[in-house]
């Protein structure tokens, strides 16, 4: 009977390709958090009247657990005006007349329908880099 020897090697059969596709989720997350923050903050110049830059100070991307998440800091920002900005406030219509502007959720849509095109040259890096070290 003849014996049969497979070597494997190279970053599919050990941690490194692992590792290096964590780490291409999360520069994709991130890119697109702030495409996000980008769109959200683009929405806030064309459609607040009286901007001040204080709420627009507080938009940010922030670490959650392993998430990327924008936000304008609230509770924390302690600033209470954010809901109603956005149009989820108690003080939204039919209390006011103000239905709020929907800014983040633009933005929100715009990165949730654009992610894949955010995340392609990302994608294509790691592949490449992952097939680098393979052999």
């Amino acid at each position: 009977m003849n014996d049969v020897r497979v070597e494997v090697h190279g970053p599919i059969f050990d941690v490194r390709a692992e590792r290096m596709v964590d780490q291409m989720l999360t520069e994709v997350q991130q890119e697109v958090a702030e495409v996000a923050l980008f769109r959200w903050r683009m929405g806030a110049i064309e459609t607040f009247r009286n901007p001040t830059g204080r709420y627009e100070s507080h938009m940010q991307v922030v670490k959650r657990d392993r998430d990327d998440v924008v936000t304008d800091g609230w509770p924390g920002s302690r600033l209470q005006y954010g809901p109603w900005l956005e149009g989820v406030g108690s003080r939204n219509s039919p209390v006011t007349r103000f239905p709020g502007y929907f800014n983040l959720r633009k933005a929100y849509n715009y990165a949730l329908q654009r992610w894949r095109v955010q995340a392609q040259p990302i994608i294509d890096k790691w592949v490449g880099r992952i097939n680098e070290q393979g052999g």
